[in-house]
């Protein structure tokens, strides 16, 4: 089997206006393994959420090319937004089955699922509550939820945890490396934080400033489980501060 489940090509995006044409992305080139976690760390306006986006299938690829292997995987993936993209009307249970409906499972089977991770992600007793209801960090667990329910192979995430009081983001980051372990799929999120990325990740692909390119990629070394107190940690976070021009 290929050890690699995404590469992306030459790949380009600019913004054009009557005025001029600037590029958020200019002759990006990387791969992705199959089931790593791969973090990509830059600074404000590099292009980050563009990337992750134009991955995601949500916006369309202008230059360069973006080749999923084997190409069904694009249909096995999903995407969780730094700004609790879900939806206010309907209820956590029915966040979570949006995708599952999509996707044509039976009811029975749906609300196996939902109620799966209601309970997985600490959702318990609130499966009939609103998002009005929820506090950020509950919001936040109910489109990871959403993300999850569809059993994808490949995990997007735009700074998930961004929104979030600092320990709501590292429980919430400890919950997501458990599930990524335990489930073997592909996790390509973005971030700007640096001890994030080193947390997290198995690989850090470190973003230039606008126009976005690739800088570097940073086989992250440091044994798991990981905290910020270990030496090694600092060893990475020293070189990355380094390459990352905030």
């Amino acid at each position: 089997m290929n050890d690699t489940i995404l590469s992306v090509k030459n790949l380009s995006y600019g913004y054009a206006s009557e005025r001029d044409n600037s590029y958020a992305l200019r002759d990006v080139n990387f791969s992705v393994k199959r089931g790593e976690f791969f973090v990509i760390l830059g600074p404000s306006g590099c292009g980050k959420s563009t990337l992750l986006r134009l991955i995601a299938g949500l916006m369309p690829i202008q230059d360069g090319s973006i080749i999923f292997d084997p190409p069904t995987m694009a249909e096995r993936r999903s995407m969780v937004f730094q700004s609790f993209a879900i939806f206010p009307w309907l209820t956590v249970k029915d966040n979570i089955l949006f995708g599952l409906n999509m996707h044509g499972m039976n009811q029975d089977e749906q609300d196996k699922v939902a109620d799966f991770y209601v309970k997985e992600l600490g959702l318990d007793g609130f499966g009939e509550h609103y998002p009005a209801d929820l506090s950020g960090g509950m919001r936040q667990r109910v489109g990871l939820a959403r993300a999850l329910a569809i059993d994808p192979e490949v995990l997007l995430m735009d700074e998930p945890f961004s929104q979030l009081d600092s320990f709501t983001a590292a429980r919430l980051r400890k919950d997501v490396l458990d599930i990524w372990a335990r489930e073997h799929m592909t996790v390509i999120m973005v971030t700007h934080l640096i001890e994030e990325a080193i947390e997290l990740a198995d690989r850090i692909l470190v973003m230039t400033a606008r126009p976005g390119t690739v800088e570097s990629i940073v086989e992250n070394t440091v044994s798991r489980p990981r905290n910020d107190r270990m030496p090694e940690f600092w060893k990475i976070e020293d070189l990355l501060t380094e390459m990352v021009k905030f």
